[in-house]
């Protein structure tokens, strides 16, 4: 992954091949990042996305083994029990067009991703949230 910082601007750009959220997660811990946003375009090899069955409190994840377009990547950075967690959304496209799009549990850089990510001082921290079962960003938390 080639990077560039514009203040507390980053445009990542990452290479085939590479695991998005395992590069992501280890990106912002050698940059000290422990909270922000972000948003990205570009192409997958496969990936693993999910949907969250609120009533369930659980995910389901499916595996996309193909080669798929990303027509919006978008996500959060923050801290889940002490340990940097990337929380993120994807639409993709096959060749026919057709959509996927929920959680993604990890994804792997297909031609490229072109990623922008807005730091912010200080940190994020997720608590647990026994109405929906989830991790929320929870500021009286957050240092």
């Amino acid at each position: 992954m080639k990077h560039y910082k514009s203040g507390d601007s980053w445009t990542l750009i990452f290479n085939k091949g590479e695991p998005f959220i395992a590069t992501m997660t280890e990106f912002c811990h050698k940059q000290r990042i422990k909270a922000g946003f972000f948003h990205g375009l570009g192409g997958v090899l496969s990936a693993e996305i999910g949907y969250y069955h609120l009533d369930r409190k659980e995910y389901e994840f499916r595996k996309l083994d193909e080669v798929l377009e990303i027509a919006s990547l978008h996500g959060s950075v923050a801290l889940k029990d002490d340990e940097l967690f990337i929380h993120a959304h994807g639409v993709f496209s096959d060749t026919d067009l057709c959509t996927y799009g929920g959680h993604i549990r990890e994804m792997v850089v297909g031609g490229t991703l072109e990623l922008q990510l807005q730091s912010l001082e200080g940190s994020w921290a997720r608590q647990l949230d026994e109405d929906t079962g989830l991790s929320l960003i929870n500021f009286d938390e957050s240092a």
